[in-house]
């Protein structure tokens, strides 16, 4: 538990400190219905290609699983990394899985 947490502040930071500012006021909301989202075959290829490379801590299900909050709030207010823009398809699937309770399957 103890490891948990200085992984968890590294990887918020990490998150925040790559993420572009924005005043959009973004007003999205995540569209659930369908297939329950797998990290392995939804998630994982999401965040290998758009996050992995700044946040190195996400290249693992238990370092996306320690972060899934923060990264839940940086998809709903349109705050990804900053050179990154995820469709709406690629931020419900995410946001789909952690809302499920990020399964590692």
């Amino acid at each position: 538990m103890k490891a948990t947490i200085p992984v968890l502040v590294l990887s918020l930071a990490a998150l925040f400190g790559c993420s572009k500012s924005s005043d959009t006021g973004s007003t999205y909301t995540s569209n659930c219905t369908g297939a329950e989202k797998s990290w392995a075959t939804d998630v994982k290829p999401i965040i290998t290609s758009t996050c992995s490379g700044c946040h190195s801590s996400f290249t693992t299900y238990n370092g996306i699983y320690a972060s899934r909050s923060g990264v839940k709030t940086v998809i709903a207010a349109g705050t990804a990394h900053h050179s990154v823009s995820l469709t709406t398809e690629q931020k419900d699937k995410v946001s789909c899985w952690i809302d499920n309770g990020a399964p590692n399957n």
